[in-house]
């Protein structure tokens, strides 16, 4: 990691003994920053983050954190790979199993599992009918759904509307304590609504409760359908519900003032799954002075640090060197200063490519003529456990 100081005054020195000119430094560091992630994978800036949610039965759309710069694999918690990031024109121009897109939808970007796991999961309601439910002007809608043949819709106001409804039968969620209630949502206008909360009963007044203000787990809510999740571990409690016999639930939504809107609700679950965790490269590579990493903004003045270790700190050193330089007034195409510092960048760049190949770029591999292409070959499972290159 390199202080931005450190590197202002490293940069000054290679211009008249370090009396440079007038420079925007928090500027001119950020686009050199740019050019370097352009091309190259810093390792300190791999991140390994839990994807909530799980991935289960019918759900296949989460959010995609906002930081990802190049997406690599979804790891299971004992560190073995079970998703391949795969481009989305490339996945759909041919279908492949174990693999997982980013994509933009209404603007906000998902990701696509492009598999079906099974997870342990407890129906809570379908919301196939209305039946008893009661609340919002409840009623069905078979024209906007997720699942099924039709969904549950109800209006809401900023006085907050509870629709409720009693369980057929009561349901046990002891073993879910530790999973996730999921509650598809469609919701018309995102910015119009301020929160969502569930309650699960076991008797009146004693019940688990989890709102979209506090437990939603860093999900944005955006027009359109919403994968809304809520967290069990952070349920609030109130009274003694009885997590054995879980006899009604409740969801009760609250819009903005003066706000009136209809929400639509598709399969309501609760689910324990196995944790999947994202291994991508962030875009985010500034850490404050304390240390504090994942920063998207720099500040010289304040003695902000850049994430970046030797190797490509060098590789910095130069493009910063070069931004200057090309910003200057005296500069021209045959400069012979920008000729010296792109040299060197170059000399930098073929360092640390010939250290740390590109995962990025495809293999190219020798075919011998005497073998017939044509033919579909499936090589089968490894002595050594791996796979042959055909899968």
């Amino acid at each position: 990691m390199i202080e931005a100081t450190t590197l202002k005054s490293d940069v000054q020195g290679e211009f008249e003994g370090g009396n440079s000119f007038s420079v925007d430094w928090d500027t001119q560091i950020r686009k050199a920053v740019e050019n370097v992630l352009d091309n190259c994978r810093p390792e300190t800036l791999k991140r390994r983050v839990p994807i909530y949610g799980g991935l289960a039965q019918q759900v296949y759309m989460y959010y995609c954190p906002d930081d990802v710069l190049v997406p690599s694999d979804l790891y299971t918690n004992d560190g073995l790979r079970k998703f391949t990031y795969s481009p989305p024109k490339q996945y759909y121009k041919k279908l492949a199993n174990n693999t997982y897109t980013i994509e933009y939808i209404n603007g906000v970007r998902f990701l696509v599992v492009q598999h079906n796991i099974t997870a342990s999961i407890l129906t809570i309601d379908s919301m196939e009918s209305v039946g008893t439910k009661t609340g919002g002007s409840v009623a069905l809608n078979q024209h906007n759904y997720l699942v099924g043949s039709s969904a549950i819709q109800a209006t809401f106001t900023d006085a907050g509307v509870t629709v409720s409804d009693t369980l057929a039968s009561t349901i046990d969620i002891s073993g879910y304590l530790k999973g996730v209630t999921l509650l598809p949502t469609y919701i018309p206008t995102a910015d119009n609504l301020a929160s969502i909360v569930i309650r699960l009963l076991s008797s009146s007044g004693n019940y688990y409760q989890v709102t979209t203000a506090v437990d939603s787990v860093g999900d944005k809510l955006i027009d359109g359908w919403n994968i809304t999740r809520f967290d069990m571990a952070n349920a609030t409690t109130v009274g003694s519900p009885d997590s054995s016999a879980i006899a009604s639930w409740e969801i009760i939504g609250t819009t903005t003032t003066g706000e009136t809107m209809t929400l639509i609700f598709d399969k309501f679950t609760i689910q324990k799954f196995n944790p999947y965790y994202l291994e991508y490269y962030s875009n985010k590579p500034y850490a404050t002075s304390t240390g504090v990493l994942w920063q998207s903004t720099i500040s010289v003045a304040n003695q902000d640090k850049i994430n970046f270790d030797r190797d490509v700190a060098g590789i910095l050193h130069y493009e910063l060197c070069l931004q200057i330089v090309q910003s200057a007034t005296f500069d021209s195409i045959d400069s012979q200063i920008t000729k010296r510092f792109e040299g060197q960048l170059q000399r930098k760049y073929n360092n640390y490519w010939a250290s740390h190949p590109s995962s990025e770029e495809p293999a190219t591999y020798s075919k011998s003529p005497e073998i017939d292409m044509s033919i579909d070959t499936s090589f089968g499972r490894l002595q050594d456990n791996t796979e042959s290159l055909d899968t």
